[in-house]
């Protein structure tokens, strides 16, 4: 047990390269303004009972395989938790994030923004958000494979960050950057969340968002926080090259159905 201290110096508090068989356990970690902890090139790491404090990101695995993250309190201007891959050819498997506690002025739970290798088997499961922007994310963005992404049993309570995009439970978009990036098999089940402002589904040509399921997801509607509040939001902002299964969806509109349009856009018949 002890604590690691950044003194706001501009600094990874903990950084793997090339290493293996990691343990971070009952440590304190605060006063970072870069990310705290960058599990970049490792294999076989755990991080256990850390309290995280945070002016970046909170834990980032970045081409790191068989990673186990539980039991953890994050709380993080930016990113609390983010999966990314940013030196190829090597690539993240494998990383199951438990029974954690996160608060993030940006995304709580995200895959990506950097995805220029595989990123494959990536589970969050049992996790607690509140006070953050954007719940569930996946920016996928630079070309590598995406696949096997599940986030199951999550509870979130969402709030309006006006610096940030202001309470968004679901941002799954892919886009182009450094190359078109395929995603595959991506699960979102047994959800219950706020929704402040809609959630973002987009694809592009040659990487469809089609291959992703919503099962059992609870939304309870806020008054939403658009800025045009003449035109009213849906709650599923879905663009173009998307086609998604909404299984089991409940909405509990609380009172605010007439500040929102509908469920969502672009229905297909």
């Amino acid at each position: 047990p002890g604590t690691i201290d950044g003194n706001d110096r501009p600094y990874h508090l903990v950084q793997t390269e090339h290493s293996r068989d990691i343990i971070l356990e009952d440590v304190l970690l605060r006063n970072c303004t870069s990310w705290a902890v960058h599990l970049l090139l490792v294999e076989k790491a755990v991080c256990r009972n850390l309290c995280i404090l945070s002016g970046k990101d909170g834990i980032d695995p970045d081409c790191a395989k068989d990673v186990l993250i539980e039991k953890c309190l994050i709380l993080s201007k930016d990113d609390s938790i983010a999966v990314k891959t940013r030196k190829p050819p090597a690539t993240t498997e494998r990383v199951a994030v438990r029974n954690c506690i996160v608060a993030s002025d940006a995304s709580a739970l995200k895959v990506g923004t950097e995805t220029r290798a595989l990123i494959r088997d990536i589970l969050f499961e049992n996790c607690d958000v509140f006070d953050s922007d954007r719940g569930i994310a996946l920016y996928a963005r630079d070309g590598g494979l995406v696949e096997n992404l599940t986030w199951r049993n999550n509870r979130m309570r969402l709030v309006h960050w006006p610096h940030e995009r202001g309470g968004r439970p679901f941002d799954l978009q892919i886009t182009e950057r450094d190359g078109v990036t395929p995603v595959r098999n991506l699960r979102i089940e047994n959800i219950d969340t706020n929704a402040i402002v809609p959630s973002v589904l987009a694809g592009i040509s040659g990487a469809h968002l089609d291959d992703a399921t919503f099962n059992r997801v609870v939304l309870h509607v806020e008054p939403t926080r658009e800025d045009d509040v003449e035109k009213k939001p849906f709650l599923f902002d879905v663009r173009e090259h998307v086609d998604v299964a909404l299984d089991g969806l409940k909405v509990d509109w609380n009172g605010h159905r007439a500040d929102w349009a509908g469920i969502r856009t672009n229905v297909r018949e």
